[in-house]
């Protein structure tokens, strides 16, 4: 964009030239990709607010053809130098960048009034469309290019976090990565996890939440109703570019001023076979880089809810494999305390009920009562330990 600023403006005998291209994620201001003479080039960069004679471009498609620069309705929104350097200007042309399907934005062109050897007229606006052209079909391959390698990102992105999952058992790690993962991927602010709780129907609680300053303890309490509670009832996403204005909008108290410089937001069900487990939130700032793209990929971000239900599930089954390998483990000692630490006891019980009738002294009788009420004693402990580590159901 500089180089066709410098080349239009040594090819016409313009004083000025300026390409102006409207931000998707604001597009109530433009942004000079390319500023050339006047001394005006470090404004290069520089934001606008969309007025003027750029607004009437952009909003119609067609070029504008200015007499007098410093009369006509002109962008007031600029620094006072860049303004007075402007007023010294004659004629100027305004000329849009057209895509295919909207306007990039506008090519700009400006000669001093006392330029003894420039009169542009008319007959300029057609020679400086057909350069605006070529500058969006150039505009347009970059987007283009652009928006292939993010889609190529999240392919890679998504497979790689599949593979990762694949590996984590633990609840917290799996969902801190699929968080960090997400805002990587899709250049989110904010991204957060929240999970139903199985004992309490009204409660929820947030696992991990990413891109607060504010300190958050573990598994915060949240309760299950407003805009959660919508998703988990409708399992529905839910995409808004007002987020903060959503019906049902209620943050903690001590992140309210965080989350609200949100634009886009995002709030997708966690479900697996017909189970809801939660929610996956994601956000972007008013004025992000990626909030436009962001907002065509609500699908891309269903993927990751979608596979952090997965490794939900799979905690939970690795979670049951564990318990009943437990209850297993657990049957198996009392079974062994059955067939013979329980027998040894008994028989030894037997050996001294008969050396009791043999023995003739009072006193060694009464030491084998006492020993024999002592095994029984333990006889009645252990089973009652068995029937307490034996699953219901297991035999006797």
């Amino acid at each position: 964009m500089r180089l066709v600023a410098e080349r239009v403006r040594a090819l016409s005998g313009a004083a000025y030239t300026a390409i102006e291209v409207v931000d998707p994620s604001d597009p109530a201001s433009v942004v000079c990709e390319a500023v050339s003479g006047l001394g005006l080039d470090h404004y290069s960069g520089a934001r606008l607010a969309r007025e003027g004679i750029t607004a009437a471009v952009l909003d119609t498609g067609d070029p504008r053809f200015v007499e007098a620069v410093a009369r006509d309705d002109w962008p007031v929104s600029i620094p006072a130098d860049w303004s007075a350097a402007l007023s010294t200007l004659g004629r100027a042309v305004c000329v849009p960048l057209r895509g295919p399907d909207e306007v990039y934005g506008t090519l700009v062109a400006g000669w001093q009034e006392s330029s003894a050897g420039a009169d542009p007229g008319a007959g300029e606006i057609p020679l400086l469309q057909m350069v605006a052209d070529q500058a969006a079909l150039l505009l347009g391959k970059a987007r283009a290019q652009s928006t292939r390698v993010r889609h190529e990102r999240w392919i890679e992105g998504t497979s790689e976090m599949a593979r990762l999952l694949l590996s984590k058992v633990d609840r917290d790690d799996a969902m801190r990565v699929v968080a960090q993962q997400l805002r990587g991927l899709s250049g989110a602010d904010f991204v957060g996890i929240t999970l139903l709780d199985p004992t309490d129907a009204g409660q929820a609680f947030v696992v991990v939440f990413e891109g607060l300053d504010v300190a958050t303890s573990p598994d915060r309490r949240v309760p299950r109703e407003d805009l959660v509670g919508r998703v988990v009832e409708s399992r529905q996403r839910l995409v808004s570019t007002d987020w903060t204005h959503q019906t049902g909008y209620q943050p903690p108290a001590e992140w309210a001023e965080a989350l609200s410089t949100i634009g886009l937001g995002m709030l997708v069900p966690l479900v697996v076979d017909d189970e809801v487990f939660g929610v996956l939130f994601a956000a972007w700032r008013r004025g992000s880089p990626h909030e436009q793209a962001a907002a065509n990929e609500a699908g891309q971000v269903q993927t990751f809810a979608d596979l952090a239900a997965i490794a939900l599930q799979r905690v939970r089954a690795q979670g049951d494999r564990e318990h009943l390998i437990l209850l297993k483990e657990r049957n198996r000692i009392a079974l062994e305390l059955n067939d013979a630490v329980i027998q040894r006891l008994f028989a030894a019980g037997l050996s001294l009920e008969s050396a009791r009738g043999l023995c003739a002294q009072a006193q060694v009788r009464q030491r084998i009562t006492t020993t024999i009420a002592d095994l029984d004693e333990t006889n009645r402990e252990i089973r009652s330990a068995i029937f307490q580590v034996r699953p219901d159901g297991a035999d006797d």
